[in-house]
């Protein structure tokens, strides 16, 4: 079972992410921390593109493991 399915019902009661991608229409900052959204979250990756081309900084923590 992945981490998010365990953890996420044990801290906000659900078992999936809360956030919509219509929630990046007005961020300013993105932190990703500990996977890899090319490989987990391909929807995404458009996404990030046009917000880089928009000038949003995306900050990226990953372990080697």
């Amino acid at each position: 079972m992945n981490p998010p399915a365990v953890g996420l019902p044990q801290s906000i009661g659900i078992g999936k992410g809360t956030v919509s991608l219509d929630d990046f229409d007005q961020t300013e900052l993105v932190i990703s921390i500990g996977h890899n959204p090319g490989t987990n979250h391909p929807r995404m990756m458009g996404t990030l593109h046009e917000l880089s081309r928009r000038g949003v900084p995306i900050i990226v923590f990953q372990s080697a493991a």
